[in-house]
């Protein structure tokens, strides 16, 4: 059998002449099979290995991403906090400065009053009542003055207090920012060296990529590209052996409520709501931070990741059983079309000046609520 195997390979190298292969053309034929073998056996165990680094690096990146989140969540508490101390430095110096005023008038009649000698009172011009009234006054004011005095220096306090405060708001606020630096740093590390890992293991995403931006040079809308890109990818699942195993697993309708927010911010838009050309919104947009990272909210397959038209730099992602996220508007993109994410994985940034991240959420190409699939909302 094996050698009519290396007989059949003979003819068809030969280009069809059936001349009998002698022992020496058998056993280099036989040679050459094995080290074919051989290297797909190599190749094989490669891919296994690089796509092993893969989903261990891909583990890394969506905890360093969790934690240059936390930092930045810290950073902008801290300011708020520092915003509040500023506030009540301000009231206090400007409390300080009107009862400073007061106190000094205060403390100068008293001192006028206090120096007179008792033998004016009976050459002054004043009345005796006047008189009278202004000996009661002082020795009225007098504890007053003391009381004043005591809340002044208690307000000197409180302000000092503050502003050790402040400084020390300011000190945690370089101390987290250089630490959110260094995340960063770590996280960009990890996206370079799964960048690198991925071209190894998988050389048809450039094609992949190649054939999504001809796709967005045709399509004439969002609507038209997101067709083209569905009737693309079912153009592959054709293609795909009977005896593959399904892509659909039911996971992403499992994880209604518990998918990740693409980034930290508010909901500034929500689905439905009225856009300045009169349209009804399809998804949502939340208030993005500066160079903030931007992930991935669930697992699934790169389809389109690059610029399109007014939506900016766009990733869409394939999450299985006819399900799709879109997230547009972001300012770094870190992916390639046909690459394989997992949920909380960086796929890149908002820009230097923040900005709106718009997301959508598609079932067999129509657009649904996006609000309620997300966890906290």
């Amino acid at each position: 059998m094996k050698k009519g195997l290396i007989a059949l390979v003979f003819f068809l190298v030969t280009g069809g002449v059936f001349a009998t292969p002698t022992q020496s053309d058998l056993a280099r034929l036989e040679k050459e099979l094995a080290e074919q073998q051989r290297m797909q056996e190599q190749s094989k165990a490669k891919s296994l290995a690089v796509s092993s680094e893969i989903a261990k690096v891909q583990k890394q990146m969506v905890q360093a991403a969790k934690t240059v989140q936390a930092q930045e969540t810290e950073i902008e508490a801290l300011g708020g906090q520092l915003k509040d101390l500023d506030e009540q430095e301000k009231e206090l110096t400007e409390k300080l400065h009107l009862t400073g005023g007061q106190m000094v008038g205060l403390v100068t009649a008293l001192q006028n009053l206090a120096l007179r000698p008792k033998e004016a009172l009976f050459f002054s011009q004043e009345t005796p009542v006047n008189q009278l009234r202004a000996r009661l006054l002082m020795n009225y004011a007098v504890p007053v003055v003391g009381g004043r005095q005591a809340e002044l220096q208690k307000d000197l306090k409180t302000l000092f207090e503050t502003k050790e405060r402040i400084q020390d708001k300011k000190e945690k606020i370089q101390q987290a920012t250089e630490r959110l630096e260094e995340k960063n740093a770590h996280m960009s590390k990890l996206i370079r060296q799964k960048s690198v890992l991925q071209a190894q293991y998988d050389l048809s995403h450039q094609q992949a990529k190649k054939r999504a931006e001809e796709l967005a040079a045709q399509a004439k809308d969002l609507k038209d590209l997101l067709a083209k890109l569905e009737a693309e990818r079912k153009k592959k699942l054709a293609l795909r052996p009977v005896s593959a195993p399904p892509l659909g697993t039911g996971a992403f309708a499992k994880s209604y409520g518990a998918l990740i927010l693409p980034t930290q911010g508010k909901i500034v838009q929500h689905f439905g709501d009225t856009t300045v050309s009169g349209a009804h919104l399809k998804g949502m947009t939340i208030g993005g931070r500066i160079n903030s990272p931007v992930v991935a909210p669930f697992d699934g397959t790169v389809l389109f990741s690059g610029p399109f038209k007014s939506y900016g730099q766009m990733l869409i992602v394939d999450n299985g059983d006819d399900y799709m996220t879109l997230v547009a508007g972001l300012g770094e993109m870190t992916t390639s079309v046909g690459q394989v994410l997992v949920a909380g994985e960086p796929v890149g940034r908002m820009g230097p000046k923040g900005g709106n991240l718009y997301v959508e959420i598609r079932k067999n190409g129509q657009a649904i609520e996006p609000e309620p699939w997300f966890a906290g909302h």
